[in-house]
């Protein structure tokens, strides 16, 4: 009997141990798989039921300290010591490499240095580990939106356009849907000439997100610049259509119904950008070009005055305003436009034409200044033609008419 006794003791110990080893091991395997909390409560099960191993109780005290030396480094954190966090989060990065907090942590700590690039590597390994962290997943997201809201400070504002893009497609690396990225390219590549690369990179944020009128309106400004009208034009009206309000693109596509002839549907847009935006010097600058091309004069007479009240430093609309007066014959109010042309730009030669038409005032008025102005007319290379023609009809009004003589912007 006493054997038997002895027997079940035996094997009880050698089951308690063996038990108490295992979650010993499991613990172990929870911390470097980055789990503390998981291997701080395998320990301490291990420890209640062998509360005399040393190494459990060793093993133990390294847990706790981590957790402390975990606290201590976020409270450097809240403290604003962000370098002193990142030592201390690698320090417990060399103790357990797979701590997903640690890793989280370092992240933050760059982010508030404002080291975003850093910051969104260690949120990417703190995910790796635990993709269900979702602290480091908004720390990421947020991360993300400030790196590419520094691109713009940082590099395009500084000119650095080449660098600028290499960072806007590292956001795409980061999140392939951050469809304000393609924008940002897309406007730098506008800039720069690039325009099938621009319009490429703004239907690659439509195709992601296609209401956002904004990028619209740039891919419309950039089919035009390509010559692509049609295009231009349906992208004008998407935008509109999601924004009703949006004042610019109703000018910008009351430019594209003019270009194309359409003149009832440009002053049908245009009004409707001076609608929303009654003191749009440029919508009534385009507008009174419409009036101007109907030969409606008297009409385009009111709208250059409004685009010169509400943009007075516009050389473009002081000499429109004195061309609508010339045809309009109204040589007094035409020269008063004109000589603000000039005053405004002095190498503008279509300003001086203009004022030349309204000193000659069709024979009533002085020729030889008329003269004067049609010579400092010529020095504009643009102009030149024009000025010339107007030279020959001062020598000899019955062969060379101004007649319908009305010059480009």
């Amino acid at each position: 009997m006493k054997n038997i006794i002895f027997t079940l003791l035996l094997s009880t110990t050698i089951f308690a141990q063996g038990s108490t080893l295992s979650l010993y091991e499991e613990s172990q395997k929870a911390l470097a798989d980055g789990n503390l909390n998981l291997a701080k409560d395998k320990i301490l099960a291990a420890i209640e039921a062998d509360n005399t191993n040393q190494s459990y109780r060793d093993y133990e005290n390294k847990i706790r300290k981590l957790n402390t030396d975990i606290r201590n480094a976020n409270r450097s954190i809240s403290d604003k010591r962000f370098d002193d966090a990142i030592t201390a989060f690698d320090k417990i990065l060399n103790e357990a490499p797979n701590l997903s907090s640690a890793l989280s942590g370092k992240g933050k700590a760059h982010y508030y240095k404002k080291e975003y690039e850093e910051a969104i590597i260690y949120f990417e390994k703190s995910l790796d580990i635990d993709p269900s962290y979702t602290k480091a997943k908004i720390d990421k997201s947020n991360a993300i939106k400030k790196f590419y809201l520094s691109i713009k400070e940082d590099h395009v504002d500084r000119g650095q356009y080449d660098i600028a893009i290499s960072k806007y497609k590292q956001v795409l690396t980061y999140q392939p849907k951050f469809f304000q990225a393609y924008s940002q390219m897309g406007v730098i590549n506008r800039r720069n000439g690039s325009l099938s690369l621009a319009i490429e990179n703004f239907e690659s944020a439509l195709a992601i997100n296609k209401n956002q009128p904004k990028i619209l309106f740039q891919l419309g400004k950039t089919h035009k610049d390509n010559g692509n009208l049609e295009s231009s034009k349906e992208a004008y009206e998407k935008a509109v259509k999601l924004d009703e309000k949006y004042y610019k693109a109703f000018k910008n596509l009351g430019d594209i119904f003019l270009e194309t002839g359409d003149y009832d549907n440009a002053i049908k847009s245009l009004k409707a950008s001076i609608e929303l935006k009654d003191d749009y010097g440029t919508a009534y600058h385009s507008l009174g070009n419409v009036y101007i091309e109907k030969k409606e004069y008297v009409r385009a007479v009111e709208n250059f005055t409004k685009a010169v009240e509400f943009q007075p430093k516009k050389h473009i609309s002081w000499f429109r305003l004195a061309q609508a007066h010339n045809r309009n014959n109204n040589c007094g109010e035409a020269k008063k436009a004109a000589l603000e042309a000039t005053i405004l730009k002095k190498s503008y030669g279509g300003g001086w034409f203009e004022l030349a038409l309204a000193e000659y005032c069709d024979g009533k008025g002085n020729k030889s200044t008329a003269r004067r102005y049609f010579e400092t007319a010529r020095n504009d290379l643009k102009w030149r033609d024009q000025a010339k023609y107007g030279l020959l009809h001062l020598e000899t009004p019955e062969r060379w008419t101004m007649e319908g003589l009305i010059g480009e912007e």
